[in-house]
């Protein structure tokens, strides 16, 4: 499942009551299916670097495409 969809004046509030940033911004999720086990995995490995899981899996996607372009390069 893919989908898109954007959000107006995604604002941030902080600690104090008061507005932070706010922007316009657009996500885009994608659902994947994974064992129980490398859920675990990877939760557990997320909260090492004490990221959430998307950021996670965003970071590694991310190396794992610029490896791929950079060897389809030469």
């Amino acid at each position: 499942m893919i989908y898109t969809r954007t959000v107006e004046n995604c604002c941030t509030i902080g600690d104090n009551g008061k507005w932070g940033a706010c922007m316009a911004k657009t996500e885009t999720q994608v659902t994947i299916r994974v064992t129980s086990n490398f859920k675990e995995r990877l939760e557990m490995q997320a909260q090492r670097e004490r990221r959430s899981v998307a950021s996670m899996v965003r970071i590694v996607m991310e190396d794992y495409l610029e490896r791929k372009e950079k060897e389809a390069e030469l």
